[in-house]
């Protein structure tokens, strides 16, 4: 067993503000459920979204209406919301 050092935080860290103002929906950029690879699509949603004045997000639509959200966070970053 390995010994914890350190402190650890309390309360509920601060989530970052969503901006729902700039919505880049995957399909938007040729996307779609019956492709081999929407790797492409995907990256140039991305791309679209973290060249956008304030951020984005992109939006993933999943088959059955339910979508994943990928936001561009400060950084680089990308966090997934489902």
């Amino acid at each position: 067993m390995g010994i914890l050092v350190g402190t650890v935080a309390s309360g509920t860290p601060t989530l970052p503000n969503i901006n729902t103002n700039n919505v880049f929906n995957v399909t938007a950029y040729g996307a779609a459920t019956g492709n081999s690879d929407n790797a492409a699509y995907i990256q140039a949603a991305i791309n679209a979204a973290a060249a956008a004045s304030g951020g984005g997000t992109v939006e993933v639509p999943a088959p059955g209406g339910r979508a994943d959200v990928l936001e561009h966070q400060e950084g680089g970053a990308l966090r997934v919301l489902s």
